[in-house]
């Protein structure tokens, strides 16, 4: 298990990293980012000898599937108010 005050010093996270580090770059618990596994919402791991490690481009893909718009919509500053001002002419 990853010692979660090492996490903290590290300059970055990992390409590659052992389940309770995935979850906590999702920033769930072990137990949420397993349930999440089984249901498909973040990845499966890869076996690497012994090891089932997952890769952080697994994990943003997941999480920038997961992202949604606070509220049900995106406010008005995403660019949306610009693009009506396009079709003004």
């Amino acid at each position: 298990m990853t010692n979660p005050k090492a996490i903290t010093k590290m300059p970055s996270w990992p390409r590659r990293m052992q389940e309770d580090m995935a979850a906590a770059f999702c920033g769930v618990s072990l137990t949420k980012f397993r349930t999440g596994v089984r249901k498909g919402i973040y990845p499966l791991g890869v076996k690497d000898g012994g090891n089932v490690l997952w890769y952080l481009e697994d994990l943003n893909h997941a999480l920038d599937t997961l992202k949604k718009p606070i509220g049900g919509y995106f406010p008005i500053d995403s660019g949306e108010a610009w693009m009506e001002s396009l079709n003004d002419d």
